[in-house]
């Protein structure tokens, strides 16, 4: 995808992205970050890290996240999800990549 497909799909003018891509922002818009993300197929987190901002492991909690990104689930599957998922992290007993290693 060429910069001006991409500014075109996220709704800013090509200068935008130019300047994002070459750091001229010291705090850019995390929202334009957030489209340029999902037009992308990337995750926000990957493209956040680019951009500068700091990352840390205090990520939210999986239920809020799951009622954000699944509103049509039904609260029971929620719930059955989070219990998957404590019970894999029980499992592995919270193995998983080290800092700052790639997780895609």
């Amino acid at each position: 995808m060429s910069k001006r497909e991409l500014a075109a799909a996220v709704g800013v003018n090509v200068s935008q992205i130019i300047r994002l891509e070459r750091g001229s922002f010291s705090s850019p818009n995390i929202e334009l970050l957030s489209r340029i993300a999902n037009t992308l197929h990337l995750s926000l987190a990957s493209v956040l890290d680019q951009a500068g901002f700091p990352m840390h492991r205090d990520l939210p909690h999986l239920v809020p996240y799951l009622r954000e990104r699944y509103p049509e689930l039904p609260e029971a599957a929620v719930i059955e999800m989070e219990r998957y998922f404590d019970r894999i992290a029980r499992e592995y007993d919270g193995a998983g990549p080290a800092e700052k290693e790639d997780e895609t």
